[in-house]
Order: C-alpha cells, then structure tokens, then sequence
C-alpha cells in the first residue's frame, strides 16, 4: 500500500490538524508522507499525528516524525502524536529510544 491509496486524513479540528498515517512508513512512501504532512501543517496552528495504523516503520519514517517535531518546535507550534502502533514502539525499542523522544500524548 502506497500513502496515496491508504487512509490518510486531514481534516481541521479546532485550529489543530489531525494526520492519520495508515500504512507502511517508510523509505519508499516517506516523501509522499511528508509531502502531505506539510501541507497538513501548513492550514493550521498546530499538528496531531495518529501512528496507529503504520503497520511497518523503518529510521527514515522515523525520522520523518522527529524532523516533524522539531520543525514544528522552531515554528513554536502544537505537535503531538497521539496514538503509535505496534510497529513503530517496536522500532523504538529496537533502535533503545526514551519514548519521551516521540511526543505522545493520549
């Protein structure tokens, strides 16, 4: 499954946009994900990602999320994740990452 044919979503909530990422996230689909998470971004105050439905996740999709997060610290704007799969705590693990690193948040 490519990001185009997954469930993606951005819908404006209440001056926050959530993102949902379905699918895998990783180096062949990052920069179509990146790509919408930009533009994403871009209309609001502020970006709420779903991780729950990546089903795969390698360094690459990962570090889409952490250049997310810093990208949105320099703009001085909301960024949380609010959900994670199995796969991405996995991979955090597996790479002995402190969970603080990624910005959950329920």
């Amino acid at each position: 499954m490519t990001p185009t044919d997954s469930l993606a979503s951005c819908l404006p909530r209440a001056g926050v946009t959530p993102f949902r990422i379905d699918g895998p996230l990783t180096g062949s689909t990052v920069a179509s994900w990146r790509t919408r998470l930009l533009a994403c971004a871009e209309r609001e105050n502020g970006v709420t990602i779903d991780l729950s439905g990546v089903s795969e996740i390698d360094t690459l999709g990962l570090q889409l999320i952490l250049a997310a997060r810093r990208t949105a610290e320099l703009a001085r704007i909301p960024f949380v994740v609010t959900a994670s799969s199995a796969a991405v705590d996995a991979h955090c693990f597996e790479l002995s990452l402190n969970p603080s690193v990624i910005p959950f948040s329920p």
